[in-house]
Parts: C-alpha cells; sequence; structure tokens
C-alpha cells in the first residue's frame, strides 16, 4: 500500500513538471503515460525501492527548476536521497549542476551553489558512502564490477536486471 501510494504521489509530481514546460492538457496526457506504464504498476505492487527513487528524483527535478534559486539546495538533499536509494541516483546531481550552469549568467553564484549543492548531496549520500568504505569496498567500483559480471554470466539484458535485496558487500 505504501509503494502504491508512493507511485500515486508521483503520477501528481510528473503532472507539475510537465505543466512548467507544456500546456496543462498535455501535462495530463504525459501524467497519464506515466501512471498507466506497464513498469511502474509492477514495481508498485512488488513493493521494489523503484517507486521511493522515483519520488525521489522528481522531487529534485522539481525543486531544481523552481523559480526560487534557494530551493536548488532542497534538490540536492532530494538527489543524495534518491543516491541512497539507487545508485542510478548519481545522475540527477550531474542535472543539477548542468541546470545551474545554465540558469545563472555570474560565475561567482554558479560556483557558489554548484559547490553548497554538491556538499549537500555528499552529506545526504554520506551513509552509502561510509557503509561502501566500512565493507571494504570503493563507492560505485563494486557495483559497477559486480553488475557487468552478473550481466556476463547469467546473459540477461540489462533492463530486466533485478537488484538483489542484500546489504552492500
Amino acid at each position: 500500500i505504501i509503494s502504491i501510494s508512493i507511485s500515486t504521489i508521483s503520477i501528481f509530481l510528473i503532472y507539475k513538471i510537465s505543466k512548467k514546460f507544456i500546456k496543462n492538457k498535455y501535462a495530463l496526457f504525459v501524467a497519464a503515460l506515466f501512471a498507466f506504464d506497464p513498469s511502474l504498476i509492477e514495481n508498485s505492487v512488488l513493493g521494489i525501492r523503484e517507486p521511493i527513487f522515483l519520488l525521489f528524483g522528481l522531487i529534485a527535478v522539481y525543486y531544481g527548476i523552481h523559480k526560487n534559486e534557494k530551493f536548488i539546495f532542497l534538490a540536492f538533499a532530494f538527489a543524495g536521497l534518491a543516491f541512497d536509494t539507487k545508485i542510478a541516483g548519481i545522475a540527477i546531481p550531474i542535472f543539477l549542476c548542468a541546470f545551474i550552469l545554465l540558469k545563472f549568467k555570474s560565475f561567482n553564484k554558479k560556483i557558489k551553489f554548484v559547490s553548497i549543492g554538491i556538499i549537500i548531496f555528499l552529506i545526504v549520500a554520506s551513509p552509502y558512502i561510509i557503509l561502501t568504505f566500512e565493507q571494504g569496498g570503493i563507492p560505485f567500483i563494486w557495483i559497477l564490477t559486480n553488475s557487468m559480471n552478473y550481466l556476463e554470466t547469467n546473459n540477461i539484458s540489462p533492463s530486466t536486471y533485478s537488484e538483489p535485496n542484500e546489504s552492500l558487500g
């Protein structure tokens, strides 16, 4: 029930984000496409971590494109939470940094916002990074090598790869 509720909230966020770029009726269509996506429904019913990852990622994007520039810091915090959920969340702060570089004209403002944002991201994502070091690994590296070995030995496509519910070691 929690996973389905999280996915439902994500539908509204997709609508709010779409509304900033396209007309309302098209934004509603985009939200409907997202809502009736079979993989979203399946992931919500199975109770895996994909819905919470999508929610955190969408919140980060929503705050990243918000007009108030102070919300960018919240975007980096939610990007850190998304990264804690799935390693694919590393793409979100990259998007946010690119957005900052395009949004602001002043070089000093760009450096300030990117620096503070990355610090916030690292603080929020620190549990994942610290836990990996404590278990004798290097963040990001072990996931990439384990995933590639798994895909090579089991001969499956990356889109059907299911992450095990094991600890980070």
